[in-house]
């Protein structure tokens, strides 16, 4: 599986961060609430838009992927952004927010990145959707062809209205 861009709690506005500290999800989304906490599987709109810069390059933005993209339950949020439903040639952008940690992974046919270390600002992470960027930098990439990229910035913003 992918290695995951993990960011701890970070300072006490609600889903802002630096560097050193990763972000919490805001507060409306960690857990306090009754019934399960969230929005569950269901369709929504949005899109995500990146950049990646080093020795492999990539920019573009991506449209949310709508049914069985989206998961908020108990201030868990999966978020999938992709330009295609065939996994062979899509290119994709997969964002897990939680109060645990944030993880932010690239996937095409020619390269993953599984970005490690980010600073993350989540403005919204709750039953109505999901908004914020990260910058994520000197991260790696394993390519398909067995080269590894240590170099690799890559930083872009995201919404989801669910």
């Amino acid at each position: 599986m992918l290695a995951a861009c993990a960011s701890p709690v970070g300072s006490g506005e609600p889903g802002a961060s630096s560097g050193s500290e990763p972000s919490a999800a805001p507060a409306a989304s960690q857990g306090g609430g009754g019934g399960g906490g969230g929005g569950g599987i269901g369709t929504g709109s949005g899109s995500v838009q990146f950049q990646i810069n080093g020795g492999f390059s990539d920019s573009g933005e991506l449209p949310f992927a709508g049914d069985y993209a989206y998961f908020q339950q108990a201030g868990v949020s999966f978020l999938v952004f992709t330009d295609d439903t065939d996994a062979t040639e899509a290119t994709g952008v997969i964002l897990t927010l939680s109060a645990d940690g944030n993880v932010f992974q690239y996937v095409t046919d020619e390269i993953v990145i599984p970005a490690a270390t980010c600073d993350w600002n989540v403005t919204r992470n709750d039953a109505t959707g999901a908004a914020g960027s990260f910058d994520c930098t000197d991260q790696s990439g394993f390519a398909t062809d067995g080269q590894v990229y240590t170099d690799l910035d890559v930083s872009g913003t995201f919404e989801v209205n669910s």
